[in-house]
């Protein structure tokens, strides 16, 4: 190839259009066959056969795995009469694996990733689905790599007898975007994996017992509730240990430091170019600030720490670890305090999941901080179930309040040797198998937080 053949492969790889560098080359074709071979053009027609394809392979691979919970929560929605349904969340919890399990030959599929690489536009590849397919669903993974998903969306709500489920790994994508399409779709926010999830997924046990009643009671009420419950298990105590250090879905078959280490890069390489103003430099700061967290307690950290340590501004550490919330790594938790103290008080960030927690920390060090682990699992457990927790500040206060519908209750996090002095009234969790009632304090296995949902 000559000096002109060759920059002008070099122009059309850099524009992805044919038509842009015709004009220039006689030599047309030959440049069309070696882009082709570089997998840069692809039209619609052959995009739609590439999906079908990958669905085939899909489905075998969906086939290999036990079903997550949002897979259910997908079969019933499509019997729903609502259009369409966007699930979105921490990355590698499982959500793509999901779509897998629900595929069949009828229904459509597109990966948007592959879409926004082929930078095709998703309503002329959905028409040229429709006229060789007949069929109602369409399947989309990872919408949010999608240029301009929820315009898209939007069109197909509106002009398409289509039922259509999505999802995106980019929660931050997802979350900030400001579209009509957001106030039409149902939104759901998959949680991390529960341990009533880990033991059927793991363990193939299956409980159908529910706890969300028990921590809406009084102390008293729930001890004789709790008693019912503990009657239909067996002890856990192994399991939710096992389920602290390594309960993702990823870290069945990986270990839980390369699974830790890989979302997280995933979420600052892949998420925050998403957020104005997110350059190399803080992709770097914002890792040295996951690190410093996943080492620390809960309640032994300020901001002031971070940006000592990743030595940045606090407006920085504050805007990196909003984006580790949005992208569903990260809960904070603000003070129980009036509306006024509670903007002068810095909130406590929590691992949505604590098995992220661990595997980075396990890379760093050798301790392990199993308080931490255990606070992220009961923070997260009540997040996802749907209450508000709040944290109590100051010194021998209990760690935390919990509200579901205008009923609260205050919970103190421990292991097995914790004793409730730092309780009046309330909930003991405790690492152990201790069911306990006195003085308006119930003493009950912190695992019970793992039937929440």
């Amino acid at each position: 190839m000559d000096n002109k053949l060759f920059y002008l492969n070099i122009i059309c790889l850099l524009s992805k259009k044919m038509d842009k560098i015709s004009v220039f080359c006689p030599e047309k074709w030959t440049i069309f066959i070696n882009l082709s071979y570089l997998n840069i053009f692809m039209d619609k027609y052959d995009f739609v056969k590439l999906m079908e394809q990958k669905k085939a392979e899909r489905i075998k691979i969906g086939k290999k795995y036990r079903h997550r919970d949002i897979y259910f929560e997908i079969s019933e929605m499509i019997k729903n009469k609502k259009k369409m349904f966007i699930f979105y969340g921490l990355r590698g919890i499982g959500k793509s694996i999901s779509i897998n399990q629900s595929l069949t030959q009828r229904s459509m599929f597109i990966d948007g990733t592959v879409l926004s690489y082929y930078d095709l536009d998703l309503i002329e590849v959905v028409n040229e689905y429709l006229s060789l397919k007949k069929t109602n669903i369409l399947f989309i993974d990872e919408v949010s790599d999608i240029k301009s998903w929820d315009k898209a969306l939007k069109i197909l709500y509106d002009n398409f007898k289509l039922k259509v489920v999505c999802t995106g790994s980019s929660a931050i994508g997802i979350r900030t975007k400001n579209s009509k399409i957001l106030r039409l779709a149902v939104f759901k926010e998959v949680p991390p994996l529960t341990f009533r999830e880990f033991l059927r997924l793991k363990y193939k046990q299956k409980f159908d017992v529910c706890s969300k009643e028990l921590f809406l009671s009084s102390p008293e009420d729930a001890y004789v509730k709790a008693k019912a419950i503990l009657m239909n298990l067996p002890d856990l105590v192994a399991e939710f240990r096992e389920y602290l250090r390594y309960g993702f879905p990823l870290a069945f078959e990986r270990p839980i430091e390369e699974v830790a280490d890989s979302v997280v890069a995933k979420i600052i390489l892949d998420d925050f170019p998403e957020i104005s103003g997110f350059n190399i430099d803080v992709s770097l700061t914002a890792r040295k600030i996951v690190n410093t967290l996943s080492l620390s307690k809960p309640d032994r950290i300020s901001l002031s720490k971070f940006t000592d340590v990743a030595e940045c501004s606090k407006t920085t550490a504050s805007n990196i670890l909003n984006a580790f919330t949005v992208a569903s790594l990260l809960i904070p938790v603000l003070s129980e305090r009036s509306s006024v103290a509670k903007l002068r008080k810095e909130p406590k960030y929590l691992f949505s999941s604590s098995a992220i927690r661990y595997g980075l920390a396990k890379h760093l060090t050798t301790y392990e901080n199993l308080g931490a682990l255990r606070e992220d699992t009961v923070v997260s457990a009540f997040k996802y179930a749907g209450f508000n927790v709040e944290y109590l500040s100051g010194e021998k206060k209990p760690d935390y309040r919990i509200t579901y519908k205008n009923k609260s209750n205050i919970i103190e996090v421990g292991g097995p040797s914790k004793t409730p002095e730092q309780l009046d009234k309330g909930f003991l969790l405790v690492d152990s198998n201790k069911l306990d009632y006195s003085k308006g304090i119930v003493t009950l296995p912190l695992y019970l937080v793992g039937f929440l949902i």
